[in-house]
């Protein structure tokens, strides 16, 4: 279809280009742009030679998010493409322009969106004159809406399949005279017709006028639909669809047509309007309020005859009054939280409080739900008194009953309903009905749920449940609240409560189940229980002793400590006051009474120093603070107590040991001094984790690069299981066709195609990644080539290069080999590359980062590593390499980065480095190494354990 769209278009655009010089005159430009601008979902843009967009339409702004006042001017190539696409596209633009050809007809790119996205686009080009000059055209589609119309297609084809397969429809063709050249079975059989009869002497005389209009309008090429009888043993009625088919060389045509069985339909709709009266007596018979009330005013509509018993309001005086006139909601605020839950939801089930007629309050449980009545949004809600719950159960037995003799009834109370609940035919365990509450439950939908069991849907988590329910079932005929456990369909298990009972349906027997999900309530419960573990725990653990009192000063709960503290146990404590425990135990008063008014005046009081007395009459010098608590509804105080008594005596030792002043300074100065001792420790211990915090850039870098290949071949290799699943099938069920068969193996050829790319691609980078690795973390000495090195450093960089849009160059002598630690100048290059990505393009979109190496002299390597970004004003470039110097330490910087490098090069690499800046001229850092490194110094490496820490950690966050 996107062919067609773009063949059409492509046939216009050509059309200007030869109408006679039309399109180069000022109207033609302006109609063309006018085409362009009305292309509809069509993009179309124009560029020059040299790729400069001149023309871009409403239909490229919405494909590629990108308005034409931000891409005129701008290359096309630049704009779109990633750089290694930028030469073949210039060269088929100017190949077009010189009056030659596209490579192709059309082309399938990959565009970069703005927001980093990817799409496939279709291409097609064309050469145009346009206002006086010489342009290309693109048309430009999405390939996912041709996606999308290839699924709509296959979704026609099926829909065809199943019509064909529907037992109520025919198909018929008749040849221009009107007789049957081609017919289907089903359709000889409902008219009793065979191929060669006039297909139109098969109905009856009556509707003969009706039949021949039918046919002539659709000769005319109007398609028409009749609806006939048919005498074939017995009269049958059948809806026709006609449609002319226009033949090459008959005149007439033939027709084709569509037979659809509608006896039984006419049958039912007569049972339908039996089956709304009998609704109509069910509804006045529930005896649950049911009312239909209109969703925009609030009118009441309709309402059964329990309206009155529940409300007291006559059922004729209060329809056609709104609910706010009858009184019913104690607040408008009610009402418009229950409408905000229908509007967001969809429906309500829940408690609520209503009032009657005489002003006393009604508490209910509603369920609500919004419906169609008399052509206007209604809610039809059922409203059930809860303040008389065997009254209830009385009704709600009784109106079950009555549901199950009216279906349009039980449908709105069977859907309100927030349980889930089924029928199932006894016989053999099937289900015939569930509600909607069942799919929320279990997650099978209704329409594959019916017809099947629910040992089929797998529900029952345990058998011994399943079992212990049939049998209650069998011996009492109903199931009260039995506790089950149900597994969803994604395995995912729920307790339950079930309720079961037997009942017959037009003489069959059959199982009504209702089963209320109380996995949640289970789970507060024991989230409630476990907090108060815990409390309890704390409490008579806790190292400070806890008293628990009413607000008369009474024990509660006293925890042990406080019992060690004082001496009397827990039972002698609970239910006494302090002055009944000992007159003297807290027999300062003024500061009792005190504690007491600031505890009930602000709910806590502050920290007291107080002496206390024990059961032994002896002093206790404790720190003591209280705090207002509600313990369920009732308010209680809770009392700290700590023993200072040790702190009382250790503020004496000080005292004491004042006295020594000279010892003191003395001690103070030795203290400083391991402080500072330890302050150069961990200066060494910041440096170290820059070179973790580099190294893990670098294991950030590669796994987000292996979660590309590792994604596709993980994709490839569940597109094979679903495929030997589909052959496993067709051979298992006896369909396996050579075609099939070709088809797999084409399809596994491919994917293992796709697998055998994606995991050479992963093997590269992880063998590049290990090298680098294993020299950052062994910092072995060993023979190696400099533009190597750098090579496997860039790769490990390349993710953080590419974000920041930074180019490199390189240049680096391929005859440079060192007799060095690559671990430790590995280091020094990412250190100085991240450096650059930090610093020194903070106000441009783009940079250069050049990287050259040769060689100065024969015992001397120069290396050289520049970018053309901010450069450094001359006051700061003295202090670049000094330890903690940052300019971004607002931003996370330590100002570490360049300080490893400088000691790594003079310590490790037994080198010099020097850096040389201009404000706005970039920055240079030269690097003099020995092509002979130093002897080695001991030093602190990172372990393997370590770094498969942190490949794991990082590609698991990468790739989930």
């Amino acid at each position: 279809m996107i062919d067609l769209v773009l063949g059409a278009c492509v046939g216009l655009l050509a059309g200007l280009l030869t109408a006679g010089g039309w399109w180069r005159s000022r109207s033609g430009s302006r109609e063309l742009a006018q085409l362009v601008e009305q292309s509809g979902e069509i993009a179309i843009h124009a560029c020059r030679r040299n790729g400069e967009i001149v023309l871009w339409n409403a239909a490229a702004e919405r494909l590629y998010g990108l308005a034409a006042n931000a891409v005129i001017g701008r290359k096309l190539h630049e704009l779109l493409l990633p750089e290694a696409e930028h030469l073949p596209f210039r060269l088929d633009n100017e190949r077009l322009f010189d009056g030659g050809r596209a490579s192709a007809p059309f082309a399938d790119i990959a565009a970069t969106l703005p927001d980093g996205r990817h799409i496939l686009v279709r291409s097609t080009p064309m050469r145009l004159g346009y206002r006086g000059e010489t342009l290309v055209f693109r048309l430009d589609t999405d390939l996912s809406v041709q996606d999308a119309l290839r699924q709509q297609l296959m979704g026609a084809r099926a829909r065809l399949r199943a019509l064909s397969q529907l037992p109520q429809v025919g198909l018929f063709e008749t040849d221009a005279g009107g007789l049957l050249r081609e017919s289907s079975p089903l359709f000889e059989r409902l008219a009793g017709a065979t191929r060669g009869e006039h297909w139109a002497r098969l109905a009856v005389p009556e509707d003969a006028a009706r039949l021949a209009d039918g046919e002539a309008a659709a000769r005319r090429g109007s398609p028409s639909e009749l609806e006939l009888r048919i005498r074939n043993g017995q009269e049958r009625r059948l809806r026709v669809q006609l449609a002319a088919v226009s033949e090459a060389g008959t005149a007439g045509g033939s027709l084709v047509g569509l037979a659809e069985d509608i006896s039984a339909m006419r049958t039912a709709e007569a049972a339908l309007r039996e089956s709304e009266s009998k609704f109509s007596r069910i509804f006045h018979l529930m005896p649950e309020l049911v009312m239909i009330t209109s969703q925009r005013d609030g009118v009441l509509l309709e309402a059964n005859d329990a309206w009155e018993a529940l409300s007291g309001w006559p059922r004729h005086e209060a329809i056609g009054r709104n609910t706010r006139e009858l009184g019913l909601w104690p607040t408008d605020l009610d009402r418009e939280a229950m409408l905000h839950r229908i509007a967001e939801e969809g429906g309500f089930a829940g408690l609520l409080d209503f009032r009657r007629r005489d002003g006393s309050p009604l508490r209910a449980e509603a369920y609500v739900r919004r419906i169609e009545f008399a052509g206007e949004p209604c809610l039809l809600s059922i409203v059930r008194d809860v303040s008389a719950a065997q009254r209830l159960a009385d009704e709600a037995e009784h109106a079950r009953r009555a549901l199950l003799a009216s279906e349009a009834m039980f449908a709105g109370a069977f859907e309100a309903n927030p349980d889930y609940i089924s029928i199932t035919r006894a016989s053999d365990g099937k289900i015939l009905h569930a509600n909607s509450a069942f799919t929320q439950l279990t997650l099978w939908p209704r329409e594959q749920a019916l017809g099947m069991t629910t040992i089929e849907l797998g529900l029952w988590a345990y058998e011994e449940d399943r079992a212990r329910v049939l049998k209650q079932l069998q011996r009492d005929g109903t199931v009260r609240d039995s506790p089950a456990t149900l597994r969803r369909r994604d395995g995912v298990l729920r307790s339950c409560l079930m309720n079961t009972a037997m009942f017959d349906i037009e003489g069959e027997s059959c199982l009504l189940a209702i089963v209320r999900d109380i996995t949640t309530q289970q789970e507060t419960e024991a989230a409630h229980r476990e907090s108060e573990a815990r409390f309890a725990a704390f409490f008579d653990m806790a190292p400070i002793g806890l008293v628990v009192t009413d607000t008369d000063g009474r024990f509660e709960r006293v925890n042990q400590r406080w019992c060690d503290l004082f001496g009397w146990s827990v039972e002698e404590a609970a239910g006494h006051t302090t002055d009944e425990l000992s007159p003297r135990h807290f027999d300062d008063r003024p500061a009792r009474q005190r504690m007491y008014e600031e505890l009930m005046e602000v709910g806590a009081t502050t920290l007291a120093d107080l002496q206390l007395r024990d059961r032994e009459d002896r002093p206790v010098f404790v720190t003591m603070r209280g705090r207002r608590i509600r313990i369920g509804d009732r308010e209680r105080l809770l009392w700290s107590v700590e023993d200072v008594g040790a702190l009382r005596a250790a503020q004496a030792r000080i005292e004491e040991l004042n006295a020594g002043l000279e010892v003191r300074v003395s001690e103070r100065t030795r203290e400083l001094s391991e402080a500072l001792e330890r302050l150069e420790r961990a200066q060494d211990n910041l440096v170290r984790a820059e070179k973790l915090a580099a190294l893990g850039g670098l294991v950030a870098g590669i796994a987000h690069d292996l979660n590309t290949p590792i994604g596709n071949c993980v994709m490839a290799a569940s597109s094979f299981r679903e495929l030997t699943r589909e052959l496993h099938e067709a051979a298992s069920g006896g369909t396996l066709r050579r075609s099939s068969l070709e088809r797999y193996m084409s399809d596994a050829l491919g994917v293992a195609d796709v697998l055998d790319r994606g995991l050479a691609r992963a093997s590269t980078l992880i063998s590049s990644f290990k090298q680098v690795a294993a020299d950052q973390t062994s910092e072995q000495r060993r023979n190696f080539r400099l533009g190597q090195l750098i090579d496997e450093i860039l790769l490990m960089l390349a993710p953080s290069l590419k974000r920041a849009r930074l180019r490199v160059e390189r240049s680096i002598a391929e005859d440079i080999w060192l007799d060095s630690y690559p671990g430790p100048l590995g280091q020094v290059i990412t250190n100085l590359v991240t450096n650059a990505l930090a610093h020194a393009f903070d106000e441009q979109p783009e940079g250069v980062l050049r990287i050259a190496g040769e060689r100065a002299g024969e015992d001397e390597v120069a290396l050289r590593i520049e970018d053309n970004g901010a450069g450094i004003p001359a006051e700061l470039l003295e202090k670049v390499f000094a330890p903690f110097f940052t300019t971004k330490r607002e931003k996370g910087g330590t100002g570490l980065g360049l300080h490893i490098v400088s000691s790594l090069v003079r310590q490790k690499l037994g080198g010099r480095v020097e850096a040389r800046s201009q404000p706005g001229e970039g920055t240079t850092f030269v690097i003099r190494l020995p092509v002979h490194a130093p002897a080695d110094t001991p030093g602190e490496d990172l372990t393997q354990t370590e770094i498969f820490s942190s490949v794991t950690q990082t590609y698991g966050s990468e790739h989930s």
